[in-house]
């Protein structure tokens, strides 16, 4: 088996089975006011750290869930009184999705857990270890985006600045 085969089992190790297991043990199982909160429930509510308003088939494409997980999820985040539904003003038949302030200060509570336990994950080890984990982390990253590119399905990117209008 030549290196780059191996290499290639090993990635696909790493993205397929050590990173959402990894990811799922990092994430909290309750939410900042006891209640669970599940796995898809912080990737969506992840989301609205890049972009602070979606539509459901956005959600249903970036995190590669299903339509109805996203609306199971969406539903009982709705229900928590973390997200507000409304229709788009340009188009009524497209429903977005935004974040409330309780939904902003749960997001704000969930990457704060998330950069504690990386930054006790990091620590005890050297600066150069730390920059050779943040140089893997962008390779990684760097990969999954070529990936995505070579399979010519657009990546739809988002900034804070793309909001749609008020009523």
């Amino acid at each position: 088996m030549k290196d780059t085969d191996i290499a290639l089992k090993k990635f696909r190790y790493f993205m397929l089975e050590f990173i959402p297991r990894t990811y799922k043990q990092l994430m909290p199982k309750n939410d900042m006011f006891g209640d669970t909160i599940t796995v898809s429930q912080i990737k969506i509510l992840m989301l609205f750290d890049r972009c602070l308003i979606y539509k459901m088939t956005e959600i249903s494409t970036l995190l590669s869930i299903s339509p109805a997980s996203v609306t199971r999820s969406v539903n009982k985040l709705l229900k928590e009184g973390y997200f507000q539904r409304r229709s788009d003003n340009k188009d009524r038949r497209v429903v977005v999705v935004e974040l409330t302030a309780k939904g902003k200060t749960l997001l704000a509570w969930i990457v704060k857990y998330y950069e504690n336990k990386i930054a006790e994950l990091l620590s005890g080890r050297s600066e150069k270890e730390k920059e050779n984990f943040c140089g893997l982390i962008n390779g990684a990253v760097m990969l999954s985006e070529c990936a995505e590119h070579m399979m010519n399905n657009q990546i739809l990117t988002h900034d804070k600045s793309s909001q749609i209008s008020e009523k």
